[in-house]
């Protein structure tokens, strides 16, 4: 959504790019949160304060950076915004990948 937002010319096309953002923003939110609480090894607690922490710190920091870009070109907060969402997703596949293939559940049964 951040990217196709650069291409915007018209009122129409950015509601559809804004919509498609939030659309992504809102199914990802609840499973990253689950994810977290799932992975976690020092417990759901935990994780889920220090997850619920850094997402108010980027609500922070987040504008106030991207108020910065807008002063330097009007294009550079979304561009931004997007190679920090590809980041983020490289960054999963990575982890999707360094996890273990064959490896049962701790609730799980002997075989």
């Amino acid at each position: 959504g951040f990217l196709l937002l650069i291409t915007s010319h018209s009122l129409v096309s950015a509601t559809v790019y804004l919509a498609i953002f939030g659309i992504g923003n809102a199914l990802i939110r609840p499973c990253v949160t689950s994810l977290i609480t799932q992975k976690t090894t020092v417990g759901q607690g935990v994780a889920s304060g220090l997850s619920s922490s850094m997402d108010s710190l980027g609500r922070i920091i987040g504008p106030l950076f991207g108020a910065f870009l807008f002063t330097v070109d009007l294009k550079l907060p979304y561009l931004a915004g997007g190679l920090l969402s590809l980041a983020a997703l490289l960054l999963l596949l990575r982890f999707r990948m360094a996890q273990p293939k064959n490896v049962p559940a701790k609730d799980a049964p002997p075989v």
